[in-house]
C-alpha cells in the first residue's frame, strides 16, 4: 500500500526535479572538466618562464657530457676570470718597495746609472713631501734618456685616469744638476696627477721652477737629511741661477709664482691655481731673492 501511494508521485516530482539537476550537472561539469579545473597545488604550474621539453633534454645532455649545464660552466667560469683578475690586481706594484740605504752622492758626480737618478728622486719626494706635493705610495720611474734635460711623460686624460709613466733625466749630469731637474719635472708630474686644468706655459714653467728653487733651499737648511753632498756655496748659485733665469716661460714664470708666495703657503697657492687656472695676487711687494736670505 505504501509502495502504491509514492509510486504515483514519482511521475509527477521527477520531471520538475530533472530541470533542476540536468542543467547544474552540466555547469558543474563544465567547471571542473580536466581542461579548466585548477591543478592540484602539488602539480607544477606552466609559466612563461619554464623550460620546454627541448631545453630540458639538452640540459641533460649537457650535464651528462661535462657534468653540468653549460651555463652552470659558464657562471663557474666567470667566477674564475673575477678571481685571477683580483689577484693580478693585487700583484700590482702599490707600493713602493722598501728602500735600500741611499749612496751619498757627491754634487758634482755624474749620473750615469738609474740607482743614482732612483736616489735622487727619492729624495726629491722627501723634500716636496713636506711642503704638501707628496704623491703617497705611488712608484715612479726615472729612465735615463739622451735627447733632453728632462721631461715628465705622461698618459691619460680624464679626471682620475692620469698617469705618469716615467721622468726621464738626460744621462751623465752632475748629481746636484740632475737633482734640480728631477724637481722640475716631479712638479709636472704632480700638478698632472692632481687633476690641475691645463695652464698657460708661463704659469706651469713657473711653478715648476718655484718647486725646484724649495728643494734647494731645503738643501740648504738641512744639508744632513739629503744623500746629495754639496757645499752651501754651490747651493747658493743653483738658487741665484734660477732667479736670474731669463728665460720666458721660466725666469719671468718663477719671479711671478714666486711674489704669490710671498706671505701665504705653498698649498694655499696651488689650491688657488688648481680653482682658478692663475696666481692668487700677491700680499706684499718684496723681491723673490729674499727666499733664499731666510
Amino acid at each position: 500500500a505504501a509502495r502504491a501511494m509514492r509510486s504515483p508521485a514519482l511521475p509527477r516530482i521527477w520531471p520538475s526535479a530533472s530541470l533542476v539537476l540536468f542543467p547544474s550537472s552540466l555547469f558543474l561539469r563544465r567547471r571542473h572538466s580536466p581542461a579548466t579545473s585548477p591543478q592540484p597545488p602539488s602539480a607544477p604550474q606552466t609559466s612563461l618562464f619554464a623550460p620546454s621539453r627541448t631545453i630540458l633534454v639538452q640540459r641533460r645532455a649537457e650535464e651528462a657530457r661535462f657534468g653540468l649545464p653549460v651555463w652552470k660552466l659558464l657562471g663557474l667560469g666567470f667566477i674564475g676570470v673575477c678571481g685571477a683578475f683580483r689577484w693580478w690586481a693585487n700583484t700590482l706594484p702599490t707600493q713602493l718597495p722598501a728602500p735600500a740605504p741611499a749612496q751619498s752622492i757627491e754634487a758634482e758626480e755624474a749620473v750615469d746609472t738609474t740607482a743614482k737618478a732612483h736616489d735622487i728622486l727619492t729624495d726629491v719626494r722627501r723634500v716636496f713631501a713636506k711642503h704638501g706635493m707628496g704623491c703617497g705610495q705611488l712608484p715612479l720611474r726615472v729612465k735615463l734618456c739622451g735627447h733632453l734635460e728632462g721631461r715628465a711623460v705622461i698618459s691619460g686624460g680624464g679626471r682620475g685616469r692620469r698617469r705618469v709613466e716615467s721622468i726621464e733625466l738626460a744621462s751623465g749630469l752632475g748629481a746636484l744638476h740632475s737633482a734640480v731637474v728631477l724637481a722640475h719635472e716631479y712638479t709636472h708630474a704632480w700638478l698632472w696627477l692632481h687633476d690641475f686644468p691645463p695652464l698657460p706655459a708661463p704659469l706651469e714653467e713657473g711653478i715648476c721652477e718655484l718647486g725646484a728653487f724649495l728643494y734647494l733651499l731645503e738643501l740648504l737648511h738641512a744639508p744632513s737629511e739629503s744623500c746629495l753632498i754639496a757645499e752651501p756655496a754651490q747651493l747658493r748659485e743653483g738658487l741665484r741661477r734660477i732667479e736670474a733665469n731669463v728665460r720666458p716661460p721660466y725666469g719671468s714664470g718663477f719671479r711671478s709664482a714666486a711674489a704669490s708666495l710671498e706671505g701665504r703657503g705653498l698649498h694655499d697657492l696651488l689650491c688657488h691655481v688648481r680653482e682658478h687656472g692663475s696666481l692668487p695676487p700677491p700680499l706684499r711687494s718684496s723681491k723673490p731673492s729674499s727666499m733664499s736670505k731666510e
